[in-house]
Parts: C-alpha cells; sequence; structure tokens
C-alpha cells in the first residue's frame, strides 16, 4: 500500500518539496516567541509541512514549535517522520 501511495502521489510530492526548500526557514532571535521558538520563517516551513501531512491524509502534531511529526498507520504498520525545518545560514551549502 506504501509502495502504491508514493508512486501515485510521486508527482505532487515532488512539487511539495520544490515548494518547501523556497521558504527561507532561517532561525531568527528578532522574530522568536514562545510560540515560534525558532522565529517566524522557522515556523511558517514548520507549519506548510505539517499542512501538506495534513493535506495529504496523514496526523500530524505541531510540538510546541520546536519540531513536528507526521504520521500514517497505526500499531505496527505505524510510520513516523520527525522533522524540525530551519537553517542556519542561507546561500552557501553548510558541511555537517
Amino acid at each position: 500500500m506504501t509502495d502504491d501511495y508514493i508512486e501515485n502521489k510521486k508527482d505532487e510530492l515532488l512539487e511539495e518539496v520544490c515548494n518547501i526548500v523556497k521558504i527561507e526557514s532561517v532561525h531568527d532571535d528578532k522574530t522568536a516567541n514562545e510560540n515560534m521558538p525558532f522565529g517566524e520563517n522557522a515556523n511558517k516551513a514548520l507549519e506548510y509541512i505539517l499542512d501538506l501531512g495534513k493535506r495529504l491524509g496523514f496526523r500530524t502534531k505541531n510540538v510546541d514549535g520546536y519540531c513536528g511529526y507526521i504520521e500514517f498507520g497505526e500499531g505496527e504498520e505505524l510510520l513516523r517522520n520527525n522533522r524540525s525545518f530551519r537553517c542556519s545560514t542561507c546561500g552557501r551549502w553548510l558541511d555537517f
């Protein structure tokens, strides 16, 4: 089922990946607050990806603005993707 789902949504998923990387999700102390601990743009990226998960039929959860997760399935068939969406520097590649 998972392979079929991904294959059927491939074009939509690729377009959404392009959309998410366009968001400049830079940590910004000037716009950070208790609801957006990494700032407005990082929060925009997090909310975008969680909204995408909802639109695709997944269950989603925003964990106090620090990260979020998207779930598919239940019980032993549960797939959960935990992510935070932010970068520290734009305009150049980072080595981790």
